[in-house]
């Protein structure tokens, strides 16, 4: 079944000798598998339903997004694994009804498409944007660096003026959330802050398994906006779905202390000040007792800070402008970009 599925979507793998071959195809060409479960068809997004073939490639793409549930070896010809690009596109509730009478109250599983109409038509805007502009990273590093825009090689270090503000923002819900321009940029070189490196700003994952359309949004996005989770009615999605909200941190005179910053560390003949504080946890703030020993002939200990043994010492982190700096967020929607 999966070799018809790539034989339908890749000429080129139809025409192939071996079922190993790549299946190539046109990225432009919108493609969707659906499943069908209790007689109604759920989508996978066509824009997850294609890959990188080629590094910076917006022409050919790759069909590897369907695989059965095990190897053909020991797997059933009819199993599948619904995994990542299926719950990209669809809301999944789990019913575990009466576990004593099953019979009675049956466990069921319901699903919701979140697979826009215009799927097909967004992949192809997307593509046409990538084959004019390079593919998303590319068109930002491009857009911002002029060295990059110069150099053949992908793998061209972005240098940029240290002094030139960018916005990079992303469009969720129709409202833009932008990561704050004095952390879109790092060092280039120890110590120099005339020349800056553009490298906060990667696409999910090694174009090699990750999805074109994809992105994560990471520490400089999670330090710039306050997020928030809901899951609504767990039980019942389509009257409460799960809703995830967000709320920019990012000051209106952002730029302008950027600016600042990078003028008084020219004059200073100074780097870039970087701050770095550790996530809080749970242990933030604890309470840790120390009791004397009543038998001991002497009860007089003192810490280094000067804390007397029986008395409570109070620890407590600092607070941390990376709210969550270990936290990936994998947002599965089509979040547009917007640079200036």
């Amino acid at each position: 079944l999966v070799k018809d599925i790539l034989v339908a979507v890749s000429s080129s793998y139809a025409a192939a000798t071996s079922p190993s071959a790549p299946a190539t195809l046109p990225c432009s060409a919108p493609h969707s598998l659906a499943f069908e479960i209790g007689g109604k068809l759920f989508p996978v997004d066509p824009r997850d339903f294609v890959d990188w073939y080629k590094v910076g490639d917006a022409t050919t793409c790759l069909a590897d997004k369907v695989v059965s549930t095990d190897p053909p070896a020991v797997g059933s010809l009819f199993s599948w694994s619904l995994g990542d690009p299926f719950l990209k596109s669809n809301l999944v509730a789990f019913y575990y009804g009466n576990l004593t009478h099953p019979s009675v109250d049956p466990p069921r599983i319901g699903f919701l498409s979140t697979v826009p109409s215009n799927a097909a038509d967004l992949l192809t805007e997307a593509v046409q944007e990538a084959q004019q502009n390079g593919s998303g990273l590319e068109y930002i590093l491009v857009a911002v660096s002029s060295s990059y825009a110069a150099a053949t090689s992908p793998s061209a270090p972005a240098t940029l003026p240290c002094s030139a503000p960018h916005s990079l923002a992303f469009e969720i819900g129709g409202k833009l959330f932008p990561v704050d321009p004095r952390d879109f940029v790092d060092w280039y070189k120890v110590g120099d802050a005339t020349t800056c490196l553009a490298d906060k700003v990667v696409s999910t994952d090694p174009p090699a398994v990750g999805s074109l359309f994809s992105w994560s949004l990471g520490d400089p996005f999670l330090k710039s906006n306050l997020v928030a989770f809901y899951y609504g009615n767990l039980t019942h999605p389509s009257v409460d779905p799960p809703r995830i909200g967000f709320l920019s941190t990012v000051p209106s005179n952002a730029a302008d202390l950027l600016t600042e910053a990078v003028q008084e560390a020219q004059q200073n003949g100074s780097g870039l000040e970087s701050t770095v504080q550790a996530a809080p946890t749970n242990a933030a703030s604890t309470t840790i007792t120390i009791a004397a020993d009543p038998t001991a002939t002497s009860t007089s200990a003192s810490s280094s800070s000067g804390t007397a043994a029986g008395a409570q010492a109070q620890t407590s982190s600092g607070s941390s402008s990376y709210l969550v700096s270990t936290l990936g967020l994998w947002i599965a929607v089509a979040a547009s970009f917007i640079l200036s």
